[in-house]
């Protein structure tokens, strides 16, 4: 389970009006839509992020983010990096309601962002409960 090393994590929620705009970054980024119309610009076309979803984008992957402003957008996020996704290229969408395990693997992460506005990752007692349901989750995934 030492093969992800978590960079930053959140959980966000933008309200209606609110500006959000993430183009591509240097790690991996897993998003957990939680409610709202997010999107992310791919080649000129505009993805939609889907409630109830995992999107993982590998590092380096060129896309913009954004969201309906008029609706708002909350999500939960994780930027790792991870020797298991070199060469993995294209975003990644899994259904969590699709795998038992996974679906309470997120729930317990969302567990820990009752304020979700409030970035965490400071606080060592969550930090280290969160990394390793973290690292648990993606050993699902993978």
């Amino acid at each position: 389970m030492a093969d992800y090393h978590i960079m930053n994590f959140g959980c966000r929620a933008f309200k209606p009006g609110e500006k959000w705009m993430l183009d591509h970054r240097n790690e991996s980024r897993l998003h957990y839509i939680v409610s709202g119309k997010g999107y992310y610009m791919l080649n000129g076309e505009k993805e939609f992020f889907k409630p109830g979803y995992i999107y993982i984008i590998p590092r380096d992957f060129e896309y913009v983010t954004g969201y309906d402003e008029a609706e708002g957008f909350k999500h939960m996020y994780f930027d790792f990096v991870s020797a298991k996704l070199f060469g993995f290229t294209e975003p990644m969408c899994i259904n969590v309601k699709e795998n038992e395990s996974i679906n309470s693997a997120i729930n317990l992460l969302l567990s820990f962002f009752a304020d979700c506005d409030k970035n965490i990752f400071d606080k060592d007692n969550k930090k280290y409960h969160i990394t390793k349901v973290f690292a648990f989750l993606m050993e699902l995934i993978d």
